[in-house]
C-alpha cells in the first residue's frame, strides 16, 4: 500500500506541478498581453496618425468614446492649417518684397551706372578746359615775358607812347606785376 499511496502522491505532486505551472504560464501570459496593450495604447493615443484619419468608423468611436482627446486633435490640425496658410501669406508678402527691392537694385544700378558715365564725361571735359586754359596761361605767360622784355628796353615814356592802355587790365599788367601773375597760378 505504500506504494500506491506513493504512486498516487507522486501523481499528486505532479498534478498539483501541472496547474501550478499552467497557473503561473496563465498569468505569465495575461501580465505579458496588458503589458503589450497598454504599451499600444500609449503609443496609439500618442500618434497624430491615428486622430487625423480619414477612416469614419474610426472618426466616430473616436467621437463618442474620447471627445476630449479628439477636440484636441482636430484643434491641432485647424492650428497647423492656418500656420501654413500665415506661412505661404508670409513667403508671398516675402517674395514681393524681394521683387520690389531687386528692382529697386536694378533701377539704381542703371542709375550709378549712368551717373558714371556722365562722371566719366564730364571728367573728360574738365580736362579739355584745363588743357585749353593751361594753354591760355602759357600764352598769357609768354605775353608777360614779352612786356618785362619790352619795359627793359623802353624808358617809362616810350612804353606808353608805343603801348597804348585802354583798359584797366592793360593798366594791372604794366602795374602790378604781381596780380598779373597770380591769374595763372
Amino acid at each position: 500500500m505504500v506504494d500506491v499511496n506513493q504512486s498516487s502522491n507522486e501523481k499528486n505532486e505532479k498534478n498539483e506541478k501541472t496547474k501550478e505551472s499552467i497557473n503561473g504560464s496563465f498569468l505569465s501570459s495575461v501580465i505579458k498581453f496588458v503589458f503589450w496593450l497598454v504599451i499600444s495604447s500609449a503609443l496609439l493615443w500618442n500618434w497624430d496618425g491615428f486622430w487625423q484619419t480619414d477612416i469614419k468608423s474610426l472618426n466616430k468611436v473616436q467621437k463618442n468614446f474620447f471627445p476630449s482627446k479628439y477636440s484636441e486633435e482636430q484643434l491641432k490640425v485647424s492650428r497647423i492649417t492656418r500656420n501654413n496658410n500665415l506661412i505661404d501669406d508670409i513667403r508671398k508678402r516675402l517674395e514681393r518684397a524681394e521683387n520690389r527691392a531687386n528692382g529697386k537694385i536694378e533701377k539704381a544700378r542703371g542709375e550709378r551706372d549712368q551717373a558714371l558715365s556722365e562722371l566719366e564725361a564730364s571728367k573728360s571735359e574738365l580736362n579739355r578746359y584745363l588743357e585749353k586754359e593751361n594753354t591760355k596761361c602759357r600764352y598769357y605767360d609768354t605775353s608777360l615775358r614779352m612786356i618785362d622784355h619790352l619795359t627793359n628796353k623802353y624808358s617809362e615814356d616810350e612804353l606808353k607812347r608805343t603801348l597804348s592802355c585802354t583798359s584797366a587790365e592793360c593798366e594791372k599788367i604794366l602795374h602790378y606785376r604781381q596780380e598779373a601773375t597770380a591769374i595763372c597760378d
